[in-house]
């Protein structure tokens, strides 16, 4: 990981000469000793030049494969440079827990008679104060609980519809067969 002074790609500079030689050569090294340059999230150029307004992507981590055995997570991302001219860059393996989801949601309740009118209903009926963040939070946590309860009701229905079916498939595969 470092500062490499050389680009891989023309992308890779903006207002500054782009020297194919050199970048030939560092991607040539790059593959022949078999490194990976993963995708760095956060800014796109890590080096700065403002008093002539000169960007270029310098700062890089470069690992070898088996890396990915030890952390398949690894993520690299350019924070926002603050004393320097060029942007730290960060290598994380963490996997970022947010917790559980606010609520989860089936495609094929949308279809089911009621779960509009619910979901309408809970999402105007709210009230509740905070921060942004917190007032939606709690608006999804009141949603949930109208979702849960209109599932409550419908799930039985679901139930005997599947269970029909289920009857109809069973006779079908009973049907005899005739031999054309």
């Amino acid at each position: 990981m470092g500062d490499f002074n050389v680009v891989r790609r023309p992308e890779e500079r903006f207002n500054s000469s782009f020297c194919r030689r050199t970048s030939r050569d560092f991607n040539e090294f790059i593959r022949e000793v078999g490194l990976i340059d993963p995708k760095m999230g956060g800014f796109q150029f890590t080096c700065y030049r403002e008093e002539d307004l000169k960007l270029s992507k310098l700062d890089r981590f470069l690992y070898c494969p088996d890396f990915l055995d030890i952390s398949p997570t690894a993520t690299v991302i350019a924070l926002p440079r603050e004393l320097s001219d060029h942007c730290p860059i960060l290598l994380s393996s963490s996997i970022p827990d947010f917790g559980p989801p606010p609520f989860r949601l089936f495609n094929s309740w949308l279809l089911r008679d009621g779960f509009e009118k619910a979901f309408i209903t809970c999402w105007n009926k709210f009230r509740g104060y905070g921060t942004p963040d917190q007032y939606l939070l709690a608006k999804l946590k009141f949603v949930k609980q109208g979702i849960k309860r209109w599932r409550g009701g419908d799930h039985p229905k679901e139930e005997l519809e599947l269970r029909k079916h289920e009857e109809v498939m069973e006779k079908l595969d009973l049907w005899p067969r005739h031999a054309h």
